[in-house]
């Protein structure tokens, strides 16, 4: 799979910060996009090869001068919303059937895995995770297979992961919603599937967002819900979560208050883990384990 230029690379690595080199003269000049009108003109003017080409590139240098303050962080808020604004037209393009392809063929996802790499979790960081994951949804959104197939090549499922573990509730909401649909591919689905550490590393980091202090929203639930019951129709997942998330963790998340008020608020919830449940459990008595503890 092919990365970003040499050029950015060393950026990334913090070797050459200093010797970024300036937008060509052809460039887009800087671009307010968080005026809609100009994003609304720069999508009328993308349909256009040559102007698409200059739009992506001016935006690429967008994204590449900010890689030398992510390590160690030193990203102010305002930058981080320069380059937020510089994200929502890369998700505008990720989203149209008419450039999503080039989008993909162009590798362009992988400007955004620099800043799901970090872990530093300051406010600037945090937004600029969550603009780079909504591009990510974006593209995955419809359900597309040529999509998942370019992820599945990529590390998108342990950043992801890793978003899980330690983002905030947006990041970690976006995450999921990620992971589910490339659970719902059967690609995905495989991928995942063939080997059981990659199990392990998914299902501990879904339920410990579950079972974290903070309570998860009912959306960032129902993803969860959605990656586990979609695990239940692989043999070797559903093996797993047998024998270590029913025996284990369920009994007592089941009589855990704030879990049971947190599932309650949303009934489609409620259906979605009690299909789990029955479908995890469809060789003993579902009738043991019943949303709400009781």
């Amino acid at each position: 799979m092919a990365r970003p230029h040499a050029r950015e690379k060393a950026i990334v690595g913090g070797q050459r910060g200093k010797e970024m080199a300036r937008p060509h003269a052809d460039a887009l000049p800087p671009i307010g996009l968080s005026d809609v009108r100009v994003v609304d003109q720069l999508m009328k003017q993308l349909t256009l090869e040559d102007r698409r080409r200059k739009a992506i590139h001016h935006l690429c240098e967008e994204i590449v001068t900010i890689y030398r303050y992510l390590s160690p962080p030193a990203l102010s808020i305002d930058e981080a919303k320069r380059i937020s604004d510089a994200l929502a037209l890369f998700q505008h393009v990720a989203g149209h059937p008419d450039t999503r392809t080039p989008f993909l063929n162009a590798h362009l996802p992988l400007y955004l895995y620099p800043f799901l790499s970090t872990k530093d979790k300051t406010p600037a960081l945090h937004q600029l995770r969550f603009s780079s994951l909504k591009v990510i949804v974006e593209l995955i959104k419809d359900d597309n297979t040529e999509v998942v197939s370019f992820l599945l090549q990529t590390e998108i499922i342990p950043l992801c992961l890793q978003t899980v573990d330690f983002g905030d509730e947006a990041t970690k909401t976006a995450a999921t919603f990620i992971l589910h649909k490339i659970l719902f591919n059967d690609a995905g689905l495989r991928y995942i599937c063939i080997a059981s550490d990659r199990i392990f590393a998914l299902v501990c980091n879904l339920w410990n967002a579950v079972a974290s202090p903070s309570e998860p929203s009912p959306r960032l639930l129902k993803n969860i819900i959605h990656c586990c019951l979609r695990l239940t129709d692989d043999s070797r997942a559903s093996d797993i979560l047998t024998n270590w998330l029913l025996k284990n963790w369920l009994p007592n998340l089941l009589r855990d208050a704030a879990f049971c008020g947190c599932l309650n608020k949303d009934p489609a919830n409620v259906i979605l883990f009690q299909q789990f449940l029955l479908k995890l459990n469809r060789q003993n008595h579902p009738s043991t384990f019943q949303a709400g503890g009781t």
